[in-house]
């Protein structure tokens, strides 16, 4: 399939059915067996790691894999340190209250947050949002749309994996 700028592709479908690896596939974190996977143009085979992680951006469906400082202010600045600033995105997904916060003390719901805005990046290409979605209220749910619209407004591609019949339609 193919993903362009400004476009959203949901993927749903069973467990177990490779949504997930179809994600670190894109992501980088993982190597095809065979096909090709082509970004910004470019075939993967002929991208390093560090462009890989410089194109496209994921929040992992268990985001407390990925967080791994002191503070929720801490972890944005990595990211910044990484060329990967959030902008606005940090007030929409409402996780600029949080940045004093530890965060693994944080709510399953502000974590998933926390890690979508940490999977944006001003150059990236591609955002891929596992399973975003997961333990949000109406209030995160709307976040979560209103980051999408921010992303996509941006020129982003952004590859969501979801089973949430919110998305339907």
């Amino acid at each position: 399939f193919t993903l362009s700028g400004g476009e959203l592709k949901i993927i749903s479908g069973p467990n177990g059915a490779g949504k997930t690896t179809l994600a670190r596939l894109i992501a980088g974190i993982i190597e095809p067996s065979s096909g090709e996977i082509v970004l910004a143009g470019k075939s993967f085979g002929a991208i390093d790691q560090w462009e890989k992680m410089a194109l496209s951006g994921l929040a992992l469906q268990n985001p407390g894999l990925h967080l791994c400082r002191k503070t929720v202010r801490e972890e944005l600045a990595l990211a910044e340190k990484w060329g990967n600033s959030q902008g606005e995105l940090t007030e929409i997904l409402g996780v600029g209250k949080l940045l004093d916060r530890h965060p693994l003390e944080l709510s399953q719901a502000e974590k998933k947050r926390l890690g979508m805005a940490l999977a944006y990046g001003e150059q990236r290409k591609i955002i891929i949002l596992d399973e975003p979605s997961q333990y949000q209220d109406s209030e995160g749910f709307g976040q979560i749309i209103s980051a999408l619209n921010y992303i996509l407004g941006e020129g982003k591609g952004v590859l969501l994996i979801t089973h949430d019949p919110r998305f339907d339609g």
